[in-house]
């Protein structure tokens, strides 16, 4: 049953893939069909999906029918900004005014604003999950050592309360956003002991965290508020939790982030949890959460880090692994005598073990040890409390975000390749190989229903089809904003831009955007190959239905192979 019911999922996820992501490029195509119409333009075809299947004529345009459902096009033969003349089925186009060429180029990208704000309402209306809450302070809760950050002084116990001499308010993966953006050097304000004082360093690729982009994000961990938010009716309600509590501990014991929870609600049949509400602790006692067993499935209760062998970044608290003695920073050599090369494949082994005694052969500090160890079957305790921090960003909030996101990104990739040409002595991390094409695009879109949700699609969608308009809107030619600064021109001169200016750099820069599209899906391919997803991964959690893991989407820890979403 819970096979074809992935099945489905899949099918769902891709169905929602291919039909939106051709809404965002039909959408485009609607608003130069309309403006033309309005405006009095010729149209020779206006067409849904590409390879023409079915096409019907009617008052002069060709309605076509692709079988390729991908977006659509308008043939528009007058938007050519160049003086030559129009000759369509031998008849000779009287040429558009440049108002007219304007109008019908703008309104492409405002329909794919127009669709996104509308969508961006039903983002705003259910929300969407959040790495943490709203952070004015992040505390460091710890930090890879011989990293920039280490280096430059940064130790876990750190409050940070600036970033580059800004204050912020902000979740962790938009704080993330911020660094990677960050041109240069990297300063965090910082407080430490009733001091305070700034570190400054020059970020570097991590390769533990989205191995293949090679991008700056932090070499450091926040130590992020479990907010709990009871369901109605739910146990955690009853018992006394409400809306914004911080859980400090469970059964006495520590809780550092969303991984240690699923453990230690097992521990006992009554739990106690102490939370912090308005700056006071208090003790809930009495909760008996509900126990479900996931078939076939088991677990050790460890993290590890994507590196070859596998390394132990993080052992559960009441786990199997801490009860056989396994310790952070061992590495996994073998199981049972096997080689083990990835974190994946640890995965894999350990969860069809069927729960058998295993032989784990590790490499701690240059000594091999051997342990052993039996996995427990993989449960899930559910006492109606959520932990995911839900944002509502407004319609007009989700643009500016794409705005401010998009120049940030022209601005580093500018940036980089300024400094690789040796004209500027600052740099980022950010490269034109960090981009994405259709591929990568449609491989986001269904990651984002399959892993997590409609709302999550749609607000990939929101993004793309906001990119998809400012893109267009680029004064580029042969781009929607070349069009409009050929119109333009026309219009201060008062003739067209003569043929034979226009088609050398019409030529120049139409083989430009195939080779840089030839070049982004190369990568595309690659962020599909095992070790650029490991590497986007940077942390696996060895459980693979972990409903601890399913709460959290930092985007350090991006990709879990955890299906419940609520403890």
């Amino acid at each position: 049953m819970t096979g074809i019911l992935n099945v489905l999922l899949i099918i769902g996820a891709v169905l929602f893939m291919v039909f939106f992501f051709g809404m965002c490029v039909f959408v485009h195509e609607l608003g130069h069909f309309l403006a033309a119409k309005w405006r009095g333009l010729h149209i020779v075809a206006f067409s849904i999906g590409f390879k023409k299947v079915w096409s019907k004529t009617y008052h002069g345009v060709e309605y076509r029918i692709g079988c390729i459902p991908c977006g659509g096009y308008v043939d528009l033969p007058q938007i050519d900004s160049s003086s030559d003349e129009k000759v369509v089925d031998g008849v000779t186009l009287p040429p558009a005014k440049p108002i007219d060429r304007i109008i019908t180029a703008a309104a492409g990208p405002l329909f794919n604003i127009l669709f996104g704000l509308l969508l961006g309402v039903l983002v705003w209306y259910y929300g969407i999950p959040a790495s943490s809450p709203k952070m004015s302070k992040i505390v460091v809760a710890s930090v890879e050592a011989g990293s920039p950050e280490y280096r430059a002084g940064l130790r876990p116990g750190d409050v940070i309360v600036k970033l580059n001499g800004k204050t912020f308010h902000e979740n962790w993966q938009r704080f993330v956003s911020d660094v990677i953006f960050t041109v240069g050097e990297v300063k965090l304000t910082v407080k430490r002991d009733g001091k305070t004082f700034d570190i400054g360093y020059v970020p570097a690729a991590n390769l533990n965290v989205m191995k293949q982009e090679r991008i700056a994000v932090p070499f450091f961990q926040p130590l992020i508020p479990l907010k709990m938010y009871p369901r109605e009716g739910s146990l955690a309600e009853q018992a006394g939790i409400r809306p914004g509590d911080i859980l400090l501990a469970v059964n006495g014991r520590p809780v550092a982030d969303f991984y240690e929870i699923h453990y230690l609600l097992g521990e006992r049949d009554r739990i106690s949890m102490l939370v912090r509400r308005d700056g006071k602790d208090i003790e809930i006692t009495g909760i008996v959460p509900k126990r479900e067993v996931v078939a076939d499935v088991y677990q050790l209760g460890v993290m590890f880090a994507s590196t070859k062998p596998p390394t132990l970044e993080k052992v559960l608290p009441g786990s199997p692994a801490e009860k056989a003695g396994l310790k952070v920073g061992e590495q996994l050599l073998r199981i049972d005598n096997r080689p083990i090369d990835s974190t994946q494949q640890a995965i894999k082994l350990i969860a069809g073990s069927g729960g058998r005694t295993l032989t784990l052969e590790l490499l701690d500090h240059g000594k091999t040890l051997s342990r052993t160890v039996i996995p427990t079957p993989q449960v899930s305790y559910d006492i109606g409390v959520d932990f995911a921090a839900i944002e509502h960003p407004t319609p007009w909030q989700q643009l500016s975000d794409v705005v401010i996101m998009t120049g940030n990104a022209v601005r580093g990739i500018a940036y980089y390749l300024a400094h690789k040409a040796g004209v500027s002595q600052q740099s980022s991390t950010l490269k034109p190989s960090n981009l994405s094409g259709p591929l990568g695009i449609g491989r986001l879109i269904f990651q984002s229903v399959y892993h997590g949700s409609l709302i999550q699609g749609f607000y990939v969608i929101v993004m793309i089809t906001f990119s998809l308009g400012l893109l267009n809107i680029m004064p580029i030619p042969v781009l929607d904003g070349g069009h409009i600064v050929m119109a333009l021109l026309e219009m201060i001169f008062r003739r067209p831009v003569p043929a034979r200016i226009l088609q050398p750099v019409y030529v120049f820069f139409i083989t430009f955007l195939i080779l840089f599209m030839i070049y982004v899906t190369v990568y595309d391919v690659f962020r599909f190959l095992p070790d650029s997803a490991t590497g986007a991964a940077g942390k696996e959690v060895e459980t693979e239905k972990s409903p601890a893991a399913a709460t959290t989407t930092k985007p350090t820890e991006a990709h879990h192979d955890a299906a419940p979403a609520h403890p």
